[in-house]
C-alpha cells in the first residue's frame, strides 16, 4: 500500500492522486495505490494529523466582492483553517492565507480605519510542473522567489499569499487587497477586542465555570485544549497567549509532554498548528487531585477538581 499525504503547511509538496484536479484547493489529499479502505484510512490519517483540530478541508471566508478567500492558519484548531468571522484578541499575531487564482493580482494590502491592527502582505513563490504515468498525475512544487524563472520541463509559477496580522487595538477593521492596477480586488473585515476568558476541554469534556469537577478513567490519557472564548463561549483568535497548568498530585496525574519531562506543571500556546509542547494528562491511580489553569495576561485562575475512577459510570 503507498499513501501519499499533502499537507498546507509550507516547503515543497509532492502528491500523487488518480485524476487530475486542481491542486491549489486542495489542503489534505490522500491517495492509496491499492484501492484499500480509501475513506477509512482517509478519515483516519486526517484525524490523526489534525488531533482534534478543524477537519481536513478546514473553513474560510469569501471576501466581499466574491474573489478570494481568506482563512485563519494561526491560532489552535487553524492548522487547516479557520473562518476569519473569529475576533482577534488585542497583543495576537494573525496569519490569514488568501486563496483564489493561481496566481492573484495583488499588489499590497491597504487598511481602512488603520490603528486597530498592523498588516503585511507575504508573498511565496512556488515553480510547480504534472506529470502523468501508469500510476496517475502528480503534481510537484519547489520552492522559488518572485525574480526568477519557472524554466523547468512544464513549470508554471504559483503564488502563495497571507497576510500577517498584529492586533493593536479594539474595532473593526478592513483588509483591502488591492490590485496591480490600484484597485480593491477584494476586502475582509476583521475585529479585534481586548477581553476574553478562559475555557478548558479535556478530550470531549468541557470544563466550565458551572462545572468544575471532572471525572476521568484510571489508565487512559487525554489531551488538554485550553482555548480563550467571548461571552458566548465562542472561541477567540489569540496566538499571542499561552496558558499555564499545574497538578498537586503526581502519584495521581501526571503531564507528558515530547519536549518536557516536567510531570505536574506544564504550558501551552495558543499559536495552533503541529505543537510538539500540547500536553497529554495521565490518569495513573485512583483518586481525587487538583488541576489550576492560568492563561497568561487574563488574571483568571481556574482550579478543576479531577476525579479518577475505574470507569465513568461506577467510582
Amino acid at each position: 500500500m503507498v499513501i501519499a499525504l499533502r499537507v498546507g503547511i509550507g516547503g515543497a509538496l509532492t502528491q500523487r492522486h488518480g485524476h487530475s484536479d486542481n491542486t491549489d484547493d486542495n489542503v489534505c489529499a490522500l491517495y492509496i495505490k491499492d484501492g484499500i479502505m480509501k475513506k477509512l484510512t482517509f478519515v483516519m490519517m486526517c484525524l490523526l494529523l489534525a488531533a482534534g483540530m478543524t477537519g481536513c478541508f478546514g473553513a474560510s471566508s469569501r471576501g466581499e466582492y466574491d474573489n478570494l478567500q481568506f482563512s485563519y492558519t494561526s491560532g489552535d484548531g487553524c492548522l487547516f483553517g479557520c473562518a476569519v468571522d473569529r475576533e482577534i484578541l488585542k497583543g495576537s499575531s494573525e496569519v490569514i492565507a488568501i486563496k483564489g487564482t493561481k496566481q492573484l493580482p495583488i499588489s499590497h494590502i491597504h487598511l481602512v480605519a488603520p490603528g486597530i491592527v498592523d498588516a503585511k502582505l507575504n508573498v511565496g513563490v512556488q515553480c510547480c510542473k504534472r506529470t502523468t504515468d501508469a500510476n496517475g498525475t502528480t503534481s510537484s512544487c519547489r520552492e522559488s522567489n518572485e525574480n526568477a524563472a519557472c524554466d523547468g520541463p512544464g513549470e508554471e509559477k504559483r503564488y502563495n499569499y497571507t497576510i500577517g496580522v498584529e492586533a493593536k487595538g479594539a474595532g473593526s477593521v478592513k483588509l483591502q487587497v488591492i490590485a496591480k492596477d490600484d484597485s480593491v480586488y477584494d476586502q475582509i473585515t476583521v475585529s479585534v477586542r481586548t477581553d476574553a476568558k478562559q475555557s478548558l476541554f479535556i478530550n470531549n469534556n468541557s470544563a466550565s465555570k458551572r462545572d468544575k469537577t471532572i471525572t476521568l478513567v484510571k489508565g487512559h490519557s487525554y489531551k488538554l485544549s485550553p482555548a480563550l472564548v467571548d461571552e458566548n463561549g465562542t472561541t477567540i483568535q489569540a496566538s499571542g497567549y499561552s496558558c499555564q497548568f499545574k497538578l498537586d498530585n503526581s502519584d495521581i496525574l501526571h503531564f507528558g509532554q515530547l519536549v518536557n519531562d516536567n510531570k505536574t506543571e506544564v504550558t501551552q500556546s495558543l499559536r495552533g498548528g503541529l505543537d510538539l509542547t500540547t500536553p497529554t494528562l495521565f490518569a495513573d491511580a485512583l483518586g481525587t487531585a487538583s488541576l489550576t489553569m492560568e492563561c497568561a495576561g487574563l488574571g483568571q485562575t481556574d482550579t478543576y477538581e479531577i476525579i479518577v475512577q475505574k470507569n465513568l459510570s461506577t467510582p
